[in-house]
This record gives structure tokens, sequence and C-alpha cells, in this order.
């Protein structure tokens, strides 16, 4: 469907952006509550959305594949906020 295609444009970059600032020193801190890491991520995800490619939308997200997507997106992300 229409809906779900645009979830999922929006998703991966959205699990990969905020794994990143979960684990940020800046951000990651205990004094930043985590539910203003999410917002701050989705607000991210939505300003760089129009500079990101398309996603492929042959990946369901309640599926094997979409399960191990979204855990290789989280492992690039907190690798991206490793650094």
């Amino acid at each position: 469907s229409v809906v779900l295609d645009w979830i999922a444009n929006y998703f991966w970059p959205y699990v990969r952006i905020s794994s990143m600032l979960m684990v940020m020193t800046v951000t990651g801190a205990r004094f930043v509550s985590p539910r203003i890491r999410l917002y701050l991520g989705l607000a991210i995800t939505f300003a760089v959305m129009p500079a990101i490619p398309a996603v492929p939308q042959d990946i369901e997200l309640l599926s094997f594949r979409g399960f191990m997507t979204i855990a290789e997106q989280m492992i690039i992300g907190i690798a991206m906020g490793m650094v």
C-alpha cells in the first residue's frame, strides 16, 4: 500500500539516525532524555529525506528480511555514533 511504502521510506533512515543519536557522546548523556533524542532523530530524518535516494520497496517491515534490515541499520547507526 502507499502508506506502508511512505513509512518504509522514512523508517530505515530513522532507525539509523536514532541509533546514532543514542550512542553519541553529546546526545547519549544521561541529562538528555531518550524522548528528546528520538524526537531529534525524527526531525533530522525529515530534514535529510529530500537528499536521500529512494529506498527499494521490496522489503516488508514485518518480515524476517525487514528485521534483519533493522538490525543492519542499527549497527551502522551505532558505528556512526561511536566515531
